[in-house]
């Protein structure tokens, strides 16, 4: 932090959380924001950040490198983040309390309103008892390979692995 160009002229608070990888602060701020939402979220990778970092880590192990004339990173697991069952025997208050926290109900709204761009077939929402949830984003939620990682392991993606992965594959590959 002792170098002038910590603290540039023009920088916001958001600016310099991001900078600094703060994403406590960073969730803090958005919320202020006119229309940012509800308040600050506590989902489970802020509330217990010593394992979300170990599930990053683990997830980073799991990354692969491919040989041959296209080497480009893969990983070799395959997980799906889902809510445990158990949360529909929680009462009706704490349900809400949780899935407030974890869910983005504007997005939610905007991808359901019509035409709906998720949960548009009866058959999987009625028939199957399936719905596709808009889980809230620590950012803009632009960021396909962020929302991969909350998606698949249940945390943000802090050290920008899948961004790493995917630019070192476009940088490694770009003679094909």
């Amino acid at each position: 932090l002792n170098r002038p160009s910590a603290f540039d002229t023009g920088h916001t608070l958001v600016h310099l959380a991001i900078r600094f990888h703060r994403e406590d602060l960073l969730a803090t701020l958005l919320s202020r924001i006119e229309g940012g939402g509800s308040g600050v979220k506590r989902v489970p990778s802020y509330v217990a950040p010593d394992l979300a970092a170990d599930i990053r880590r683990h997830a980073a192990s799991t990354l692969r490198q491919r040989k041959g004339t296209m080497p480009c990173p893969y990983l070799n697991e395959m997980p799906t983040f889902t809510l445990p069952a158990d949360i529909e025997e929680l009462p009706g208050s704490v349900q809400e309390q949780l899935l407030e926290e974890l869910l983005d109900r504007d997005a939610q709204r905007q991808l359901e309103d019509e035409p709906p761009v998720i949960n548009w077939s009866l058959e999987v929402t009625v028939h199957l008892g399936s719905r596709l949830h808009a889980l809230w984003n620590r950012s803009a939620g632009d960021c396909l390979l962020d929302s991969l990682m909350q998606t698949t392991w249940g945390v943000f993606d802090r050290d920008n692995l899948l961004r790493k992965a995917l630019s070192d594959t476009l940088n490694n590959c770009g003679h094909l």
